[in-house]
C-alpha cells in the first residue's frame, strides 16, 4: 500500500509524496532525523537544522507542489530523534543502571499528565507547533521565549541525557545567562525531578557561607512549561571529561587533580552535613567555573540524589563509578560517592578511567561481574563479609515506593564458578604494586615527557597521591575514609606536598620503580 505523505525540506518548502507502507506494520511513516525545533509557516523557515522531516497525513490529500500550510491537517510525527550532538559522554557507562531499577514515588499525589511513549505534544499556545518529540524531549527554537522571561540563545543544547535536554537561555529580567534543564513528559522522569528540586531547595534553604564552600550548583528556580518541568541554574562552563577530551585524554598534572580532589572532598563533606547523597558522581557531572584556569568547580545533576535516611534508588550511579557495595547488593550509605571521587581522580591524571567495566571485558559475565574482577585484580580479594552479606541477598527482593520490589542485585555470590573467577584475577600482591603498575600500563612513558620539568612529579609526590587514592577505594566501605579524614591526608597538604622530599618514599619506590618523573 501507499499513503500520502508531506515533506518538509530543509528550505522550509512543502512538497506532497507517496511512501510505500507495509500491509502489516503502522501506517506512520518513520524517518530516521528531524531538525531540532519545528517551525511552523508563519515563524518562518528552520534554518540550518540540517535534513527533511517527513510527516504522515491521515485522511485526504493535497495536490499541487506545494501544500499552503498545516494548521488543520491532523498530522503526528513517528520516530522523531534528535541531532543534537550534547556535551554528554557517549560511552557504555552512561546511564548504564540495573533493567529491573525502580524509583519510590513521592508520598503526595501527582498532578502530571500521563503521556503515552508513542504521542507528541502540541504547543498550548500555538496549536500548529509540535513542542515535545516521541521521546518526550522539548523541541526548541533559538529565540523563542519561555515563560516570558528565558529567551532561548542556541540552537544546541549545552547538555542531553535519560532526563532531558539543558539549553543556554537569558534571563530578561536580571539580564544573566542562565542554564534551563526541561525535563522529559514522561511520568517516570517528572517524579524524579519533583525529588531533585527537594534535594535543591534544601541546599538552598541553608546559609549562604554553608552554600559557598560546598562547591554545589546555584539552583535559581523551578517552572512548568508545556508539560515539562523546568529547573533553572546558573551557567557554568566545561565538565571534567570535556575538559579531558580537549587535553586529548592525556591527563592532568597532580598539582591540578590536588585542586580538584579538595574541592570535591569539600562538597561531600557539605552534602554529609546535610545527610544528602549525590549518588551520580562522575566527571560529566563535575562542572568548571569561569575562568577556567583557576580551577574552580561545582557538582551538579541531583537526579539520581537522597536523603540518607530516606534512600530511593536500589541501583544508582554510572557504572565505572559504581562502588563494590551497590555491585553486591548491600546496603550503602554516604561513602559510594567516596568511591567515585577516588575513580574520579585517578582518571584524571592518567586520562583514562580506573575501572573500565565492559570495555574488553574479562569475562563472558555481565559488565557489573566484570567490574567486580577489575576492582579485585587491582585492590586483592573481596571482603568476606561482604561476600556473605551479598549471598544473603542474593534472590530477594526489596520494596521501594508503593509496593513495587526489584531484586537487590544481578550479581549471585553463590555462584561458585565466579567465585572461583574472583580468586583467579585477585591480585597477590599490594594494592600500592598493583596501581603503581597500572600507572605504567596506561602510558606512563608518554606522561613522562608530558609532565617533564614539572616541579610536583618525584617518586615522593606519587607516593603520597597512591596511599591518597587506597584510603578513598577501599573495597569495604567501613574502612574508606570519609571526607573529613580525607581533606586532611599529606597528599592535600600544602606544607607536606611543597617539602616532600623530607618524606620518606619507601611504600611506592619499588612499585613505580625508574618510570617516575624527576623534578
Amino acid at each position: 500500500r501507499t499513503s500520502h505523505v508531506i515533506f518538509v525540506t530543509g528550505a522550509g518548502q512543502l512538497r506532497e509524496g507517496m511512501s510505500d507502507v507495509s500491509p502489516k506494520k503502522s501506517r506512520h511513516v518513520r524517518h530516521r532525523s528531524f531538525p531540532s525545533s519545528f517551525l511552523t509557516p508563519n515563524r518562518g523557515p528552520a534554518s540550518g537544522r540540517g535534513s527533511s522531516s517527513r510527516l504522515s497525513v491521515e485522511g485526504g490529500s493535497s495536490t499541487g507542489n506545494a501544500t499552503p500550510g498545516l494548521r488543520g491537517i491532523r498530522t503526528r510525527i513517528m520516530d522523531v530523534t534528535s541531532a543534537w550532538g550534547g556535551l554528554n559522554r557517549t560511552k557504555s557507562s552512561t546511564n548504564s543502571q540495573d533493567p529491573s531499577e525502580k524509583i519510590e514515588r513521592p508520598r503526595r499525589a501527582s498532578k502530571i499528565k500521563n503521556i503515552d511513549a508513542d504521542d507528541t505534544i502540541m504547543s498550548t499556545s500555538h496549536p500548529d507547533r509540535i513542542v515535545t518529540d516521541e521521546k518526550g524531549n522539548y523541541i526548541f527554537c533559538q529565540g523563542e521565549v519561555i515563560m516570558s522571561r528565558y529567551q532561548v540563545r542556541l540552537t544546541a543544547p549545552i547538555g542531553s541525557g535519560a532526563f532531558g535536554v539543558v539549553v543556554e537561555a537569558l534571563d530578561l529580567r536580571t539580564n544573566r545567562v542562565v542554564a534551563v534543564k526541561f525535563i522529559k513528559a514522561r511520568q517516570k522522569f517528572q517524579v524524579q525531578a519533583e525529588q531533585e528540586i527537594r534535594i535543591l531547595e534544601q541546599i538552598r534553604s541553608l546559609p549562604p557561607e554553608a552554600q559557598s564552600s560546598g562547591h554545589v550548583v546555584e539552583f535559581i528556580h523551578n517552572f512548568r512549561w508545556e508539560e515539562h518541568e523546568c529547573l533553572v541554574f546558573e551557567r557554568l562552563s566545561i565538565s571534567l571529561y570535556d575538559f579531558l577530551s580537549l587535553q586529548g585524554f592525556k591527563g592532568v598534572p597532580l598539582y591540578n587533580v590536588r585542586v580538584i580532589g579538595r574541592q570535591l572532598l569539600e562538597s561531600l563533606r557539605f552534602l554529609k552535613q546535610a545527610s544528602i547523597i549525590h549518588c551520580d558522581l562522575k566527571p560529566e557531572n563535575v562542572l568548571f567555573l569561569e575562568p577556567r584556569r583557576k580551577g574552580r568547580v561545582k557538582l551538579i545533576d541531583f537526579g539520581c540524589s537522597c536523603m540518607s535516611y530516606r534512600q530511593l534508588h536500589k541501583y544508582i550511579q554510572s557504572r565505572w563509578y559504581r562502588a563494590p557495595e551497590v555491585l553486591l547488593g548491600i546496603p550503602y550509605d554516604f561513602k559510594v560517592d567516596m568511591w567515585s571521587v577516588g575513580c574520579i581522580l585517578a582518571e584524571l591524571h592518567m586520562g583514562t578511567p580506573l575501572f573500565p567495566g565492559g570495555h574488553k571485558p574479562l569475562t563472558q559475565r555481565s559488565p557489573s561481574h566484570d567490574m567486580l574482577l577489575r576492582f579485585v585484580r587491582i585492590l586483592g580479594p573481596l571482603p568476606p563479609e561482604m561476600v556473605e552479606s551479598s549471598m544473603k541477598v542474593t534472590g530477594t527482593r526489596a520494596v521501594w515506593g508503593s509496593g513495587t520490589s526489584s531484586k537487590r542485585t544481578s550479581i549471585n555470590m553463590r555462584d561458585e564458578l565466579f567465585r572461583f573467577e574472583l580468586d583467579r584475577y585477585a591480585s597477590k600482591q599490594t594494592p600500592v604494586a598493583e596501581l603503581g603498575a597500572l600507572l605504567r600500563q596506561r602510558g606512563w612513558a608518554e606522561r613522562e615527557q608530558q609532565f617533564e620539568g614539572e616541579r610536583w612529579h618525584t617518586t615522593g609526590h606519587y607516593e603520597l597521591f597512591i596511599d591518597f587514592l587506597l584510603s578513598i577505594l577501599r573495597l569495604d566501605p567501613q574502612d574508606r575514609a570519609d571526607p573529613e579524614v580525607a581533606l586532611s591526608h599529606p597528599f592535600l597538604d600544602d606544607r607536606i606536598w611543597s617539602d616532600v622530599n623530607n618524606v620518606a618514599n619507601g611504600r611506592t619506590g619499588s612499585a613505580l620503580g625508574s618510570n617516575v618523573v624527576s623534578p
